[in-house]
């Protein structure tokens, strides 16, 4: 009987597949989107290791270059060649740092968004998230206090998976139990993409609503979007002033729960899902392909330094070490207990 992984193993050793595609395969049977699935079927097809391949021969050129006006220091070489040598290092070290970027930006898409609601205790979390589901999910009780956990749901969105978290109401509590959901809730707002804080648009600021914002403030990496809540009551909010105190991403939404909200957060969330741009052909998966990427550019930028100050033997040196870390996205290692321990993820005979 086949083990886990066995086929792709051996397509591995043979060299039909590099470490990358291996990687890219892990991903892909792991995918929780339609989205990150497509991405990781790209690199499984050979975009990344066709990038490293091209990468790889422009610095090998760049090295050959150096390593004759090294040796060539007294012959007639063109005078032009270090400035189309810098501009050849400066155009790579662009092209990575684009790649490093992007790739840790679609860390969501890969694995999926996660979405956190908060506000205080009785704003509408709940019903909200109701609203969302269209069923009876979270227990709704005009009792402040009532969610004392975090409820999560999964839901698809333009291909993508979207958790929704439901937090316990943040406020200053003295009892136990409560005071856990909210510790749970300040923990979901850390670890979420995307944070909609719910206010009451029948009610003016209160000192609740005051510490809520302090808190989305603190939140500088997060994508945050304001919901006012019960606008079909009278409204006693200053709705201006709280968006004047809170950076928000994403536009404000007026809504009131007894209405499906889930046609209005595909739109709030639409720019979030839009389709790749030609550039998402290449992208770094995982975790160790990315530091890999990120010690190619470290040397690389140091050869540039050094290049420019016409320090050649070090730039040859940098570019060396370069080579070698970029390596290590496609062929990183040949230890058979790494090798087992990832191909064991796989599916039987895959």
């Amino acid at each position: 009987m086949a083990q886990a992984g066995e086929f792709s193993k051996r397509a591995f050793l043979n060299g039909r597949l590099d470490f990358s595609q291996v990687q890219a395969l892990a991903k892909l049977i792991e995918a929780k989107s339609e989205k990150g699935a497509k991405m990781m079927a790209k690199q499984l097809k050979g975009a990344l290791k066709d990038f490293v391949q091209s990468t790889r021969t422009a610095l090998l050129e760049l090295l050959a270059s150096s390593e004759v006006l090294i040796d060539y220091a007294e012959e007639d070489l063109p005078l032009d060649l270090g400035t189309t040598m810098q501009a050849k290092l400066h155009a790579t070290l662009e092209k990575l740092q684009g790649i490093l970027e992007f790739s840790k930006s679609q860390s969501a898409r890969l694995e999926g968004y996660k979405l956190c609601i908060v506000g205080k205790p009785n704003v509408g979390k709940s019903s909200f998230l109701n609203a969302l589901l269209l069923e009876e999910r979270a227990l709704v009780s005009p009792i402040a206090g009532t969610t004392r956990d975090t409820i999560e749901e999964i839901i698809s969105l333009y291909g993508s998976c979207l958790k929704i978290i439901d937090t316990a109401g943040i406020r200053h509590a003295s009892d136990a139990i409560e005071s856990l959901g909210i510790a749970k809730s300040l923990k979901s707002m850390q670890e979420s993409d995307i944070i909609l804080a719910l206010f009451d648009l029948s009610a003016p600021l209160d000192s609740q609503d005051q510490h809520i914002l302090e808190l989305l403030g603190a939140q500088k990496d997060k994508i945050i979007g304001v919901i006012f809540n019960k606008d079909d009551c009278p409204q006693e909010l200053d709705t201006q002033a709280l968006l004047n105190a809170l950076p928000h991403s994403l536009p404000p939404l007026k809504l009131n729960t007894k209405q499906p909200c889930l046609p209005l957060l595909k739109d709030l969330l639409k720019p979030l899902f839009e389709e790749d741009s030609p550039n998402e052909s290449v992208i770094l998966a995982s975790l160790t392909q990315q530091q890999a990427l990120e010690q190619t550019i470290t040397h690389l930028t140091s050869a540039a330094h050094t290049l420019a100050s016409l320090e050649l033997e070090l730039f040859s040196y940098h570019l060396k070490d370069a080579l070698e870390s970029l390596a290590q996205i496609t062929q990183p290692y040949q230890v058979e207990e790494l090798l087992d321990t990832l191909f064991s993820r796989f599916c039987l005979g895959k």
